[in-house]
């Protein structure tokens, strides 16, 4: 059993040196070295880079929402087959979107989730001052944009955008009490 494991085992590093990672669809050596460009959907370099940032900047225990939702960027929250919580392990910080609950719901809690996803989407695709409150209520102060999702640059004054690559943009949200 432990030969045919280790045959297996390398068995599919072969495969992966020659066909690249065995989810990537490449066809061919996929090389090393940096990667210049990404495919649609996949996380960059840009992500850690982001995520490291946060993790310099913005104290912990700040709660962040996200506009991507799914492994897929382009999936809508409602159709996800994988949620994406790559933003929560890059940057090491709490999420709206993320935690135990999301993987034990009742219904109750189903509709909880779906509407902090549905918020979390709405602000970043068009912010307006009611989901600003409804964010702010909810203790959240910092936003994580994914491009591939939207691309927004004018938050309106609702928000400001305090670092940015090309894959993320990360804004703070203004107190709209004030």
């Amino acid at each position: 059993l432990l030969v045919t494991s280790m045959i297996a085992s390398v068995s599919g590093i072969i495969q992966s040196i020659y066909n690249g990672p065995i989810y990537s669809r490449s066809s061919g050596v996929s090389g090393s070295g940096k990667s210049t460009s990404v495919r649609p959907g996949s996380i960059s370099f840009n992500y850690v880079k982001a995520g490291k940032w946060v993790q310099e900047n913005i104290k912990n225990g700040n709660l962040f929402f996200t506009n991507r939702q799914c492994i897929d960027a382009k999936s809508s929250y409602s159709d996800c087959e994988g949620y994406w919580y790559y933003a929560s392990a890059f940057s090491k910080h709490q999420f709206l979107i993320e935690g135990a609950a999301m993987t034990n719901l009742e219904d109750s809690d189903m509709s909880k989730m779906s509407a902090r996803q549905a918020l979390s989407y709405r602000f970043s695709l068009a912010p307006n001052m009611e989901d600003l409150k409804t964010l702010w209520e909810s203790n959240v102060r910092w936003g994580w944009i994914d491009k591939q999702v939207s691309d927004i640059s004018d938050w309106r004054g609702l928000a400001r955008e305090i670092y940015a690559n090309s894959d993320i943009s990360i804004i703070e949200l203004i107190d709209p009490t004030k």
